[in-house]
């Protein structure tokens, strides 16, 4: 995991554990498609031999709306993501969000008393059980 990646990670896990909505700047390198996305965060994880991904449902602008996109849940590759911000607006839990569903090792769904800081450096934290594998 990247600096950057974890300073994410650590940022967005406060939204996800307050269920405030995030707003981000998002490079899509897939159809080179640049734009801020509005999304209820729900976890970041990975698959295997993929990058870290942030599952989220995005709520797209009525911009959006009228370009065609709709909402849905929506995988944000967190090194494409950048000038995160966390809204006041809160969500509830979507009835359809299984968090076990889509195959993705869990990373963030933990509350921040649950990280620890990483060996030196009180800037990056990871969980107490990563901590130990390391």
């Amino acid at each position: 995991m990247t600096p950057q990646e974890q300073e994410l990670v650590n940022f967005i896990s406060q939204a996800i554990e307050s269920k405030s909505l995030i707003r981000f700047w998002y490079e899509n390198t897939t159809t080179a498609h640049k734009d801020w996305r509005v999304a209820e965060p729900y976890l970041i994880g990975k698959f295997p031999k993929k990058f870290l991904q942030l599952s989220a449902w995005s709520v797209p602008t009525m911009e959006q709306l009228y370009n065609g996109q709709k909402e849905s849940w929506k995988a944000y590759i967190l090194r494409n993501i950048s000038h995160v911000q966390i809204l006041e607006q809160k969500f509830q839990q979507r009835s359809d969000y299984d968090p076990t569903g889509n195959g993705m090792a869990r990373l963030s769904v933990l509350s921040r008393s649950e990280f620890v800081p990483w060996c030196c450096n009180e800037n990056i934290y990871v969980t107490k059980a990563q901590r130990n594998q390391l």
